[in-house]
C-alpha cells in the first residue's frame, strides 16, 4: 500500500499512524491549506490495511486567511504558525521556514509579548497559543512605529478579540 505522505505536510505521524493501524488525529496541509483532521486505516477481509477514510475541516476560512494575510498595524502583521514553529499564514514565508529556528526567543512563549531584533529592527510581537488547534497566533510591528505604547495595546486587544480562531465545540464561538 502506498500512502502519500504529502498530504500530512507538516506533520509525518499521519502516514505512520495510519501504517501502525491507529487514527491519526492532528493538522495536516490538505490540497492547498491547512485543515484539522482525522485519518483511520481501512482495512479488507484479511485484516490488512488497504488504505485509509479521511475527514477534516479547514483551520481558517477564506475571510480569515484575507484578514490575517492583510492586517497591517503600523507597518506590522500578522502570521500563524504551528507549535512546532513551522509558519501555516505569513506575508512572505511558507511552511518550510521555522519561526523557532528564526528567533529562539519565540519557542518558549504560548502567549504574551516578545521583544527581539530582527535585521537590524527592534521588533515587538503578541503571540497567543490557539488551545485545541495546535497552532499560535501572532500579530506584531516595529517598536519605532509604536506611539506611546498605545500598538502593544492594540495588538493585545486584536488577539484577544479573535474568537474565530476558537477551537470547534469550544464555549468561545
Amino acid at each position: 500500500m502506498f500512502i502519500n505522505s504529502n498530504n500530512c505536510k507538516g506533520n509525518r505521524g499521519c502516514p505512520k499512524s495510519i501504517l501502525q493501524g491507529e487514527t491519526y488525529n492532528g493538522k495536516a496541509f490538505v490540497v492547498n491549506d491547512w485543515s484539522l483532521t482525522t485519518y483511520a486505516p481501512i482495512r479488507n477481509v484479511a485484516n490488512t490495511i488497504v488504505g485509509a477514510i479521511y475527514v477534516g475541516q479547514r483551520m481558517l476560512n477564506s475571510q480569515v486567511n484575507e484578514i490575517l494575510a492583510n492586517t497591517i498595524i503600523s507597518g506590522g502583521y500578522s502570521f500563524i504558525c504551528a507549535e512546532t514553529g513551522e509558519f501555516l499564514i505569513h506575508p512572505t514565508l511558507d511552511s518550510s521556514s521555522n519561526l523557532y529556528d528564526m528567533v529562539p526567543a519565540f519557542k518558549n512563549v504560548s502567549e504574551g509579548f516578545v521583544r527581539y531584533t530582527w535585521k537590524g529592527d527592534e521588533k515587538v510581537t503578541n503571540v497567543k497559543e490557539m488551545k485545541g488547534w495546535g497552532v499560535e497566533v501572532a500579530i506584531g510591528t516595529n517598536r519605532v512605529d509604536m506611539v506611546g505604547g498605545l500598538d502593544e495595546k492594540t495588538l493585545l486587544v486584536i488577539l484577544n478579540s479573535q474568537r474565530f480562531l476558537d477551537p470547534p465545540g469550544s464555549n468561545n464561538a
